[in-house]
């Protein structure tokens, strides 16, 4: 599990970075990852339920007793 965590730390740390380089590297070969389009659908989907798997009980406590009001566009303007 050690293993696991440092290499998420690490991934952490130079994601940004990847994906800068991931991106340059595909602007000019963009031939590299054509294979991917096929999948977006599908890596979208597991990315956004991971991101649902971060919710807790609390999360759902929260909303329920304490709503977000509507803000009229008037309190952004001042």
């Amino acid at each position: 599990m050690e293993k696991v965590k440092a290499f998420a730390d690490w991934l952490t740390k130079w994601f940004t970075v990847i994906v800068i380089v991931w991106a340059v590297f595909n602007y000019f070969v963009p031939a590299a990852s054509l294979w991917g389009k096929a999948y977006t659908g599908y890596m979208l989907g597991i990315v956004l339920f991971g991101m649902g798997l971060t919710l807790t009980l609390d999360d759902f406590k929260r909303i329920l007793t304490q709503p977000l009001m509507p803000r009229s566009k008037a309190d952004f303007l001042s």
